[in-house]
């Protein structure tokens, strides 16, 4: 007999090794075969009953896994395990508070099993609670400061409440302790670009990028080819992605990203579609389809889908603005300008926090120390130190001033290659330095104008000139024209309230701490018309050309006949026709560079005059040649 019986615990024994082995290679129809052959013979056999409870849960039937688990509880009343699975499928089944009572239960049984901590926090996270959930991720560290996926929640509720550095140190630990988390990497790096971390963010997205066995790591080589100006090799990448996973709404919405940057807007709607279809909480997907085109009567369904998401889903205060700045511009195109202004101040409004704040008086400090530091006799001391190089061509200005229009009619040309936004004098400028009397170290100056010149030369190596359409590089350009006086400098500049209302309505990328408030933008584009204002009576004016956005667009001919020449080539007419232009736009502008040059942009701050506030200030001196 007692032979038997232990020949009998031999053969459960291999069938449940085969249980588990078909269990992890998603042979779920063995797992249920052989799991039925073990409970036929011992009916309550806990780990098969477990197993199916678990299998069923990924077949879409959580409600028969609850039962199989409530039976599990039923045979073990004081093992937490079974409580903690029992949470999972409860969760599955949209049956939250009795999930929560569920890790209750293991937590009086366990009070430090780390996983129902976590668990408990997962449920607190989805119904957007960041202060119970952060409170639960980091009990669950306590109880097992090893713990990898607990780390890694809480890193992403901190980014969720907008701690930016926490949710840094947090990723940062993260990887520390498991440098194979995927998932990590790819979250770290898109978190250090939002901040402006774009060296460390590339990186991270790199080590995440390597593991292309999974998608997560296909999307993070398809964004890397993204930011080194590859959209069509992307496209390729994250089509592999698609392929491997067709139910993954995040790689379909980069998908259409991608083909928005390549101008096939069609092609980019049917993905966010996609994506939409497959997670109708997919903010970015809503986001981009309203940003794809310019809307119309047929697309109220999709405002609805918007306004009853806000209505009705407990939504992290980021993903509201995106929808409220969403819906300011669907709004805003159908002439709505009521109604999108009050989206638009929503938007703005949860936004400034999670951005960080603009101090004014100390960005004005700031620009009184540079005017006062680089003066035209700064520049006569370091005349000698500059390269003769003049393939450069830098366009600067406000965001949103009409950069990107420039160069897609520059790059029109076949002589000039764009650059697009390089972050290159923002990341080299902490490591400026000079001397006392006002001289720049000429190490730093050469190395600085070598790795400029590989930079551009990795852009085209033929091109006579190169753009690099930074708006923000206006502050830069001591440094610019000390390392390249012979580089040309193209200022664009577009009525003060025009430009800084764009800047309002405007989604970024990335984070601008002056964009979402009235009086910040005030403030900071005082600060920036000193600047320029400085520039001007300090550059020699062969290297400053400066095009006003209004008269741009209403004798385009002129004025780029003025900038090819300014450039100091020969004329092309494929200028006069830059929404022809192939090449990707990586800007908030992508839409719009693809259309024919318009006017309408131009006086569209007098929909929105009642609303102007502080902004009402930039009208007196909008008249003015220096206004901006």
């Amino acid at each position: 007999m007692m032979g038997e019986q232990t020949e009998e615990a031999s053969v459960t024994d291999r069938l449940l090794q085969d249980v588990v082995a078909a269990y992890r290679a998603d042979k779920f129809v063995e797992v249920e075969t052989s799991c039925q052959r073990i409970l036929k013979q011992h009916p309550d056999h806990v780990a098969s009953l477990q197993i199916l409870a678990a299998v069923a849960g990924q077949s879409g039937a959580p409600q028969r896994g609850i039962e199989l688990l409530e039976k599990v509880i039923a045979l073990e009343p004081r093992r937490a395990e079974g409580y903690i699975q029992l949470a999972k499928l409860l969760r599955l089944d949209d049956r939250d508070p009795e999930a929560i009572a569920a890790l209750g239960r293991a937590i009086e049984l366990e009070p430090h099993n780390a996983s129902a901590y976590n668990d408990l926090g997962l449920i607190h996270l989805h119904q957007n609670d960041l202060v119970k959930g952060l409170q639960c991720f980091n009990r669950a560290i306590e109880c097992n400061p090893a713990f990898v996926i607990a780390q890694y929640n809480k890193a992403l509720t901190l980014e969720r409440q907008g701690l930016y550095g926490e949710a840094i140190a947090a990723f940062r630990q993260v990887v520390a302790i498991d440098g194979n988390f995927v998932e990590a990497h790819a979250k770290f790096g898109n978190l250090l670009l939002f901040v402006g971390d774009r060296v460390e963010g590339l990186l991270a997205l790199q080590k995440a990028a390597d593991k292309t066995d999974s998608v997560v790591g296909l999307m993070c080589q398809a964004k890397l080819l993204m930011e080194d100006e590859n959209p069509t090799t992307a496209e390729e990448v994250i089509r592999r992605a698609v392929q491997r996973d067709p139910h993954n709404s995040d790689a379909h919405c980069l998908l259409g990203s991608i083909l928005m940057e390549l101008g096939r807007f069609h092609d980019a709607a049917v993905a966010f579609d996609l994506g939409l279809a497959l997670n109708r909480q997919q903010i970015a997907a809503h986001h981009e389809l309203v940003h794809v085109k310019k809307l119309s009567e047929p697309d109220r369904p999709l405002l609805a889908q918007m306004e009853w998401m806000l209505r009705e889903k407990d939504l992290a205060d980021a993903e509201r603005a995106d929808l409220h700045l969403a819906l300011g511009k669907a709004y805003d195109d159908l002439r709505e300008y009521s109604n999108a202004i009050q989206h638009f101040d929503e938007g703005n409004r949860l936004k400034r926090p999670i951005a960080g704040h603009y101090v004014a008086t100390a960005h004005a400090a700031v620009v009184e120390r540079i005017i006062t530091m680089f003066t035209a006799e700064f520049f006569g001391r370091n005349t000698r130190l500059g390269s003769d190089w003049d393939v450069p061509v830098f366009i600067v200005g406000m965001p949103r001033s009409g950069t990107t229009l420039v160069e897609q009619i520059l790059s029109s040309h076949p002589d000039i290659a764009a650059g697009g936004e390089l972050a290159f004098w923002g990341e080299r400028a902490p490591g400026f330095s000079m001397s006392g009397d006002g001289r720049i170290s000429p190490t730093w100056a050469v190395k600085v104008a070598s790795e400029y010149r590989s930079l551009l030369g990795g852009i085209s190596a033929t091109a006579w000139r190169v753009t690099d359409k930074r708006p923000q590089n206006f502050e830069f350009i001591p440094l610019i024209h000390s390392v390249f006086p012979h580089a040309r400098i193209i200022h664009c500049r577009r009525h003060p309230v025009d430009t800084c209302l764009s800047i309002y309505f405007q989604n970024f990328s990335r984070r601008i701490e002056f964009a979402y408030d009235r009086g910040d933008l005030l403030a900071y584009y005082r600060q920036y018309q000193r600047l320029m204002a400085h520039w001007r009576s300090t550059l020699p004016v062969d290297r400053l050309l400066e095009i006003p956005y209004e008269e741009l667009v209403a004798d385009r001919e002129t004025w780029t006949r003025r900038m090819i020449e300014f450039c100091g080539l020969e004329w092309d007419d494929a200028c006069l026709q830059p929404e022809r232009n192939p090449r990707s736009v990586r800007t908030a502008s992508v839409w719009q560079a693809r259309q024919p040059v318009y006017k309408t942009s131009v006086a569209r701050w007098r929909h929105y005059e009642p609303w102007l506030g502080p902004l009402q200030e930039l009208l007196v001196s909008a008249d003015r040649p220096e206004f901006g």
